[in-house]
């Protein structure tokens, strides 16, 4: 099994490094295909066959300049449940959850089983600021303090001031 390292813009692909055997690519512009069917358009990446349905048992590597790395808009997404989904900074998206909003960083995984095909899916870099929102107020938790008069006595002696 190879795996794929990044960084700054580069990537390795572990088969002996230490012993020259590894292979190392510059990712010029956004992102790069690594390997498998995906297709980029702009600044777009779209699932194999876009827009018609994807394939059985599809498997895809994007590789994503991290430097360059803009949060995803989801323009479409048409993903089986579980047994078919991306893999996108440590999370997995698939049926009616996308990644709108997530910036992506090392590399983007595909797969497909060998069941059910949706249309598949277009995310595209966003120009927008990167924001956060949640429903109702917002709650600022700090830590408890309480404040009582003392009413314990003590039995040592006062220290005493030097005069």
């Amino acid at each position: 099994v190879m795996e794929t390292y990044w960084h700054d813009g580069y990537t390795a692909i572990s088969a002996c490094c230490a012993c020259g055997g590894g292979q190392v690519s510059h990712i010029n512009g956004l992102w790069q295909v690594m390997r498998g069917p995906c297709t980029i358009e702009e600044e777009c990446i779209l699932s194999p066959n876009y827009p018609g349905n994807y394939s059985d048992n599809e498997r895809c590597t994007i590789l994503v300049n991290s430097t360059l790395a803009k949060p995803l808009k989801t323009i479409h997404w048409d993903v089986e449940y579980w047994f078919d989904y991306l893999h996108i900074s440590g999370t997995f998206y698939s049926g009616r959850n996308d990644p709108q909003g997530v910036v992506p960083a090392g590399s983007i995984q595909w797969s497909a089983d060998e069941d059910t095909h949706g249309t598949g899916w277009k995310l595209c870099a966003s120009d927008e600021a990167l924001t956060t929102t949640t429903a109702g107020v917002a709650e600022i938790t700090e830590a408890a303090t309480t404040s009582e008069p003392s009413t314990s006595s003590s039995t040592s002696p006062e220290p005493s001031v030097p005069a």
